[in-house]
């Protein structure tokens, strides 16, 4: 596992976050895996943009200047304001991850 440094700094602009993602070929053609993906880069971030690459292939990579490894999207988002309270069941369902209720 590596982190790669991507050449750049930039800050977001409020409301926005940045999501480092894989490349579908560098996934599927070179078992390079981002094992983070999403990766979110903070508004407030201002430092070097990176990403944690795993190679999962066999044999040693070598990644080259310039290769494209990773994409970026971006998302406006909500700040919400949470309220500390006691949560009533509204449903049946229990069970957590994957629970339909049904076997």
């Amino acid at each position: 596992m590596g982190l790669i440094t991507l050449g750049f700094r930039t800050r977001l602009p409020d409301g926005v976050e940045g999501q480092v993602r894989p490349r579908s070929g560098q996934t599927f053609k070179n078992a390079l895996a981002i094992p983070n993906a999403p990766g979110t880069v903070d508004a407030d971030y201002a430092e070097e943009w990176m990403v944690i690459v795993r190679n999962d292939a066999p044999v040693p990579r070598r990644i080259v200047h310039g290769e494209r490894i990773a994409q970026a999207v971006f998302a406006r988002f909500l700040p919400l304001s949470l309220v500390v309270g006691d949560v009533a069941r509204t449903t049946e369902r229990v069970g957590g991850f994957g629970s339909t209720g049904r076997t």
